[in-house]
């Protein structure tokens, strides 16, 4: 093995430890009833806001380190995002007299995973090019998946001894922070040929400006994407509630999230494969994907049709968020990537915070009420438009995809 073939390696995996951070939070949820329990003269909505602080977080620095890490070292950003997350869970380990002190916690590590999910898709787009980059977004949508099933696994076990030791699981960041430290390069990428050379971008032309046409495109698909995903995760317990699917039990939600997790795993490991057939209409493919899913789940009634309609939605969903992913890094010229993919995390947050109002509103206002069912219906009309959304981008976008057709000419 080559010195450089080496250090691509170790970069690889040091860039891939980034996804287990970056949704470290989540192991929250499984023990919110059990932190309920500590804290009875809460009320339910204050419980909710353990999860709600993570978001406040996040939201700022997802926007914020993606244009300082256009000036600032990213693996500092990085160092410093892991710390963040590591320091939000200790900190309720130490104090947590109060809900207040959870609150901080959960505040601090969204911090660090709005700079952590940033930077990854920054790195990756910069440091890679090609079918390494296609692979590494797929991997890291698959690593982040295998991490939100463990993590919720021991959540739960650790909960069930004491509620205080499920924040040992933040302390899973530190062999993150050490391959960062240690294998991540010092100064930013200006240019994928520097790092890289024998790995050239051979995708098509960059644009002259950050917020080029394609750009703004992928902006607003990515908004209503959101929002028809955020509908079924906010609904997807009362519908199976409501309309008594697979006799409306709670272990029922419980097992189609796991099911739900490993259709996300397969997607992120074929992502490669479905780009190569798709290519710069993958977004299209995703759209699709995600409507039928959304009006499938509207329609279900029996548990094989609520799979069926998972399985839709959450391929559709792991191809879409990865290739917006890379859409950033083929549209942008590499020093404007970090930037960029700041505003694309900016506005996945505001998609789905803006979501319960939004859908909730516009149910009420055509059926008199607000139903799980009649919200999936109308995020399935939001999902819809990205449809339109990504065909126009595809089109916009056709020749920041050269490299793939060459070699659909070459294999013909």
């Amino acid at each position: 093995m080559s010195k450089n073939t080496a250090k691509t390696n170790l970069m690889r995996l040091a860039v891939l430890s980034i996804a287990v951070v970056g949704s470290m939070n989540c192991f929250m949820i499984p023990a919110l009833a059990v932190i309920a329990d500590a804290f009875p003269e809460a009320s339910p909505t204050a419980i909710q806001m353990i999860m709600t602080f993570a978001m406040i977080g996040q939201f700022p620095m997802s926007v914020t380190s993606g244009f300082a890490g256009a000036k600032i070292s990213q693996k500092k950003l990085l160092l410093f995002g892991v710390i963040c997350i590591i320091a939000g869970g200790a900190m309720p380990m130490l104090l947590h007299g109060s809900i207040i002190y959870l609150y901080i916690g959960s505040l601090f590590m969204g911090i660090g995973q709005g700079i952590a999910l940033t930077l990854m898709g920054s790195l990756i787009n910069t440091l890679f090019t090609g079918k390494m980059r296609s692979q590494l977004l797929g991997w890291q949508n698959t690593v982040t998946m295998i991490t939100l099933i463990l993590i919720s696994m021991l959540g739960g076990a650790l909960a069930s001894i004491q509620w205080t030791y499920i924040y040992l699981i933040s302390f899973l960041g530190i062999p993150t922070l050490i391959f960062i430290a240690l294998w991540l390069p010092k100064e930013n990428p200006h240019s994928t040929e520097e790092e890289l050379a024998e790995n050239a971008d051979l995708s098509g032309p960059k644009a002259n400006r950050i917020l080029s046409v394609p750009v703004i495109l992928l902006l607003a698909f990515i908004f209503f994407f959101e929002i028809g995903f955020a509908s079924i995760n906010v609904n997807a317990a009362m519908l199976i509630e409501d309309r008594n699917i697979g006799g409306g039990a709670a272990w029922v939600a419980g097992l189609m999230s796991s099911f739900s997790y490993l259709i996300s795993m397969v997607s992120g490991i074929l992502y490669v494969y479905i780009l190569k057939r798709s290519k710069e209409f993958i977004l299209v493919t995703s759209a699709v994907s995600m409507t039928i899913g959304l009006f499938l789940s509207y329609a279900s009634y029996s548990v094989f049709i609520y799979a069926v309609a998972q399985t839709f939605i959450f391929f559709g969903y792991s191809i879409g968020i990865v290739g917006g992913m890379e859409m950033v890094g083929r549209f942008v010229k590499p020093e404007w990537v970090s930037s960029c993919m700041g505003v694309f995390w900016g506005f996945d947050c505001i998609g789905t915070m803006v979501e319960p109002y939004l859908v909730n509103s516009i149910t009420k206002f055509f059926s008199g009420e607000v139903t799980p069912g009649g919200a999936l219906f109308v995020g399935g009309i939001f999902m819809a438009v990205t449809i339109v959304i990504a065909v126009i981008l595809g089109m916009k976008g056709r020749s920041n995809f050269m490299d793939l057709k060459k070699k659909t000419r070459q294999s013909a």
